[in-house]
């Protein structure tokens, strides 16, 4: 499994610096639009209700994890993909002793590797922007894979049985976007409606916002334990998914 990282590592070092730029860019403007912009309309009693004493403060560690789980999610699509069916880049690499299991997991702990840099150097700009108040907040690059690993699983278990890409768009939109938007990054889950606010605290990328933004203030609390328990099981759920859909779909 380490092989295919290092290919994938290599295949790629070239777009790096530009990939970093464009994917650090994003969350960062919006970070500052919201956080900074829409959060100065935001009156100290609503802000004291949040436990926060900015908007920006409270949606940073939120916008990491849901930017991890956008960045680990769009991968699993398109150029997932590409590497099984269009550029025979994966057929090439099962000709190898790597088995269709191995290739599989090896392929979304890139994905969560590569959500890991994204959230890591998002994590630097918002401790320079005075959003993180703890030390614990370095472990929400760490939440981040978590949850990069516990969507993008089951989409590229999904992607690996699909010879054509018509399903993606709907999964962008239908899924990726709603889960950015309603993962309780910019307001709390409680103020939707109860029918939404209870399908928000299944989701993976909710329990990652919570427990980051309990590390980033240090206010740990006991159901973060939970928050943590369910991400490791999503994943470990995810992988086993994965190994099962790689060996049926390419097994030959």
């Amino acid at each position: 499994m380490s092989a295919v990282f290092l290919h994938q590592l290599r295949r790629t070092r070239r777009a790096w610096g530009s990939s970093l730029a464009a994917g650090l860019a994003s969350p960062t403007l919006f970070l500052f639009a919201i956080g900074a912009g829409l959060g100065s309309q935001i009156d100290d009693a609503e802000l004291a209700s949040l436990g926060v004493d900015s908007y920006m403060d409270y949606i940073g560690p939120g916008v990491l994890v849901v930017t991890a789980m956008q960045v680990a999610a769009t991968e699993s699509l398109w150029p997932t993909m590409g590497l099984l069916r269009w550029g025979g880049v994966y057929k090439a690499v099962l000709a190898t002793p790597i088995t269709s299991a191995e290739l599989g997991v090896a392929h979304v702990m890139w994905l969560g590797f590569r959500a890991f840099v994204a959230g890591a150097s998002f994590l630097l700009v918002l401790a320079l922007a005075g959003a993180i108040g703890s030390w614990l907040g370095v472990l929400i690059a760490a939440v981040a894979v978590l949850v990069a690993w516990a969507h993008a699983a089951p989409l590229v278990a999904l992607t690996v049985g699909l010879e054509q890409e018509n399903v993606f768009p709907m999964i962008s939109r239908v899924i990726i976007f709603p889960l950015f938007l309603f993962s309780g990054a910019f307001f709390p889950v409680e103020d939707m409606p109860s029918a939404v606010g209870a399908f928000a605290k299944i989701t993976p990328s909710w329990h990652g916002v919570e427990l980051a933004r309990h590390l980033a203030t240090g206010d740990l609390v006991q159901a973060d334990l939970f928050h943590l328990g369910y991400l490791v099981v999503f994943c470990a759920a995810g992988f086993f998914l994965v190994q099962r859909r790689f060996r049926k779909h390419l097994d030959i």
